[in-house]
């Protein structure tokens, strides 16, 4: 992971966090900073306090040299690039604008200000989906529910997956959540996230595991999921189901 300080000579407006491919990347703003930038401040005002990959690569879009200039090749090859990527032309340029004074300076997490470093805490580990409800598990080790609206519901059409920085639950690019707008709107839980990777470790065997524990071939196994008597869990299988089919076959 690469970040960057977004800054002017006064004032730090915020933090750009990216992959090493420059592939996925987002911003976490700096909501202390009173002086702050015109786009920044426009999430700020709506109380979003990380600029999602799509909103971010429109910023940087406007401060880089468009792909469909006429001697894009050219700029490319001076930039040692093969191919264009708007983040690495806009680091390569140390994200300099005419429009302002703005530029980004390279650093290390242990120089992010506190606000942000805390923010951080809250990333998101890993989730579940329960019908309308996400449960989520957060790296400072909380455990939140969260009920998905109604008037989102209607667009959900796809799983949801989360972003490889672990800062939002992607539905699809209408149905995106930031962590700490699900943070601060979900409902605490008394459940860990080690909970329940302790249960899974403990409580999934494999096909081969169940065939020992029914005494039953792997064909017989394809005919209790044929029939809708066992749920097969990327072909592992939940000990105290199988429990239930003891005697049974």
């Amino acid at each position: 992971m690469k970040i960057f300080e977004i800054r002017d000579n006064l004032n730090i407006y915020g933090y750009l966090f990216s992959n090493n491919n420059y592939s996925d990347y987002y911003i976490e703003i700096n909501n202390d900073n009173l002086n702050q930038d015109v786009f920044f401040k426009m999430f700020l005002d709506n109380n979003i306090n990380v600029i999602n990959n799509y909103w971010v690569k429109r910023w940087i879009e406007e401060r880089v040299i468009p792909s469909n200039r006429q001697n894009i090749n050219d700029i490319l090859l001076n930039n040692n690039m093969i191919s264009y990527n708007e983040l690495e032309l806009f680091i390569k340029a140390y994200g300099r604008s005419s429009m302002d004074n703005e530029y980004i300076k390279r650093i290390d997490e242990n120089e992010l200000i506190n606000n942000v470093s805390e923010r951080r805490k809250k990333r998101i580990l890993d989730f579940i989906i329960d019908e309308n409800r996400l449960i989520c598990f957060f790296m400072n080790g909380k455990t939140k529910v969260f009920t998905i609206k109604n008037e989102d519901l209607k667009y959900i059409n796809t799983k949801p997956f989360l972003s490889i920085f672990g800062n939002e639950i992607i539905f699809n690019s209408k149905i995106r959540y930031n962590y700490d707008y699900l943070y601060d709107n979900g409902i605490d839980m008394v459940f860990n996230y080690s909970a329940l990777k302790d249960y899974l470790e403990n409580n999934l065997i494999s096909q081969k595991e169940i065939c020992e524990e029914l005494n039953i071939s792997r064909q017989g196994v394809n005919k209790k999921l044929n029939k809708g008597d066992l749920i097969s869990y990327n072909n592992n299988y939940i000990k105290n189901e199988i429990a239930l089919f003891r005697g049974n076959h």
